[in-house]
This record gives structure tokens, sequence and C-alpha cells, in this order.
């Protein structure tokens, strides 16, 4: 990840904000991106894997993270997890 990206891209017309794993749970990641977004249609979707949290407890916290950051900026909120089964 690069740390001053702010982590933007628009597809079909619509701005997303993209975090992945451990970015769920620290914020430098979600200033930079909602300093940087335009327009207020920006949707957070974010992207879990099972290596960074193993069990349910470090997954529910990301989640619970995420969804709170996704609420104070007043973005849309999508969570995709790959368990690596």
């Amino acid at each position: 990840m690069r740390w001053m990206d702010d982590g933007i891209i628009k597809t079909q017309g619509v701005d997303l904000a993209v975090f992945f794993c451990f970015e769920e749970l620290t914020l430098w990641p979600w200033m930079v991106s909602a300093w940087n977004a335009q327009g207020d249609q920006v949707q957070a979707i974010v992207l879990a894997n099972q290596w960074f949290a193993t069990d349910l407890n470090s997954n529910y916290a990301q989640a619970l993270s995420s969804r709170a950051m996704a609420r104070i900026w007043g973005w849309g909120w999508v969570r995709s997890v790959n368990k690596n089964l």
C-alpha cells in the first residue's frame, strides 16, 4: 500500500474509496481518502483477508471499525472477506 495515495478510483462514473486489510483499523488511510475525495458520491469498498485476521474477534473488529469510519464520512459501505479456504 502507498501511504500518501488517496485510494480513490473511478469506475463507471462513481468514485470508490478502496481500503485493504489492516487499513480498516487505521485512521490515516481514511483521512487521506476523505481529504482527497471529490464529490459526495464516494462509496467505501473494504477488502479484508483472512491471513491478517484469522480469528473472528479480529475480523469483527475490522468490520466495526470500517463501518464506523464509512458512517463518519457519509459513504456507503460494502465489505468483502477472502476466507482463504
